[in-house]
């Protein structure tokens, strides 16, 4: 039976302790006065979950693990202990068994959630965390007291469930022959021509993704259609090849010129990685620049014939087993008509110390590319027109229309997910378009910093947003525990 844990009940704890003590004259009892919660961590949580039968029927089963496998952080300045990384959802946070220390054998007591009783705690008893929780903490001495805010977080929506919203279907977008969507600052770029000529830029806050205008420029040549093969995002700074200069702008709207020799040796402006640009060289090389003005060929461990030409896509990741180092890969097609029995993309990568790329002409980031061996047909990422590729989930996600050259793939049938890189890839069923997508000539992904993809489609016309929860959700900022 569960006590009321009133002072009365801690001074008979108290007079217990003291008589036994003064009982044995070997030991001596030391009391203290101060007062916190050591240690906090849970025990075998039960997770009730759905699922269906093949049948189509639903039902509940209830699974189990290891708790303690969550780390609790204490916050003892503003008495909180928390999970900065929540518990699986379906968890059963009404009935939590915990095992809970207090310094130097504090007494450790449970607030009502109706009332200011206190109960004695106790490890085998379960405690209901479905809101914050009051643990009291009494000195050993019992001349303190001390209240810590014990919250345990769950997640409140499946990890690997995948949400679509539609837009808009914007009529600008439904006549663009070509398409590319990058995002900037707090506005998303869209990129494009709708004559196969001239080209058109519009853009609408991240935030809203409804609403979208032109933009006009301040440069004084007029926009082509090759937009879309000369653009890029680096630093929170727009970059676009016009004519033979570079230049750059933080709305799309006011243009600085960055170089006014850059159309001379380089052809197009291909995209960027978290320190620096690339591009494709006249000569066929790829090129590399930390600022636009001064560009270098990085050294390739095959021949440059092996580069994409078409569909190109440049993205970089950090190591998962080293956070100072990134991944850059490179990846696309090559020329459908001098290589039609390519049957696969082409991938090419390189990892580079972030801390050596922060100090100009540092040699490192001049490492040598690697042409990865995707000859394993099985998981080798199909040769799709309009491929798309973005980091996401500790991985690489890839869609694409249809294939091109020797492949034999439908249109937009499949997400294809590498987690090592860009060698082997996989179909992945936590994606999937949403029942009324349609696409048509032109189509564009990309994705935010809020870890939404933007799928944007001509003919149909329609913009989708769409995030894998797990992708949306925030770590809390960890405390110190001592």
């Amino acid at each position: 039976m569960k006590k009321i844990f009133l002072p009365l009940t801690w001074l008979c704890m108290a007079a217990v302790i003291f008589t036994s003590c003064l009982g044995d004259n070997e030991d001596e009892y030391v009391s203290y006065s101060d007062t916190a919660i050591s240690s906090f961590a849970l025990g075998t949580m039960n997770r009730y979950l759905h699922t269906t039968s093949s049948k189509g029927v639903d039902s509940v089963y209830k699974a189990t693990y290891t708790g303690s496998t969550y780390k609790f952080y204490i916050d003892h300045n503003n008495r909180i202990v928390y999970n900065p990384d929540s518990l699986p959802y379906g968890t059963d946070a009404a009935h939590v068994i915990c095992v809970i220390t207090a310094k130097n054998s504090g007494y450790i007591g449970v607030k009502s959630l109706t009332s200011d009783s206190i109960r004695t705690y106790s490890s085998s008893d379960s405690i209901d965390f479905t809101s914050p929780r009051i643990i009291r903490i009494l000195s050993n001495d019992m001349t303190a007291t001390r209240d810590y805010t014990v919250k345990v977080n769950v997640h409140q929506e499946q990890a690997d469930e995948f949400k679509w919203q539609q837009m808009a279907t914007p009529e600008w977008l439904a006549g663009m022959q070509t398409l590319r969507a990058l995002p900037c600052g707090d506005r998303m770029f869209v990129f494009g021509s709708t004559d196969g000529t001239s080209g058109v830029i519009y853009s609408s806050p991240i935030a809203d993704g409804g609403n979208w205008t032109s933009v006009t420029t301040d440069i004084s040549s007029p926009l082509t259609a090759d937009i879309v093969e000369n653009v890029a995002v680096k630093d929170g700074m727009l970059y676009m090849k016009v004519g033979d200069a570079l230049m750059r702008s933080a709305n799309g709207e006011n243009w600085e010129t960055v170089s006014t020799s850059f159309g001379s040796e380089l052809k197009s402006l291909l995209g960027s990685s978290s320190h620096l640009l690339f591009a494709a060289g006249v000569d066929g090389a790829l090129y590399a620049s930390d600022n636009g003005t001064s560009w270098w060929a990085e050294p390739l461990d095959d021949q440059s014939t092996q580069l994409p030409t078409t569909d190109i896509n440049i993205v970089s990741t950090p190591l998962v087993t080293d956070k100072t180092a990134e991944r850059i890969v490179v990846l696309g097609n090559r020329d459908v008509a001098t290589y039609p029995a390519d049957d696969c993309a082409v991938v090419w990568a390189k990892i580079c110390l972030l801390e050596e790329m922060e100090e100009p002409g540092n040699m490192d980031i001049k490492s040598s590319w690697m042409l990865l061996d995707t000859s394993v047909k099985n998981y080798a990422l199909p040769r799709m027109n309009h491929l798309g590729v973005v980091p996401y989930v500790d991985g690489l996600l890839a869609l694409g229309a249809e294939g091109v050259g020797s492949c034999d793939h439908a249109a937009f049938s499949s997400f294809y997910m590498s987690l090592d890189g860009g060698i082997n890839w996989m179909k992945d069923s936590r994606f999937s378009l949403p029942e009324t997508f349609a696409s048509g000539s032109a189509f564009a992904m990309t994705v935010d910093s809020e870890q939404f993809i933007w799928l944007f489609c001509s003919d149909s016309g329609q913009v989708w947003r769409g995030r894998l929860n797990e992708a949306g959700w925030q770590q809390e900022e960890k405390a110190i525990t001592e």
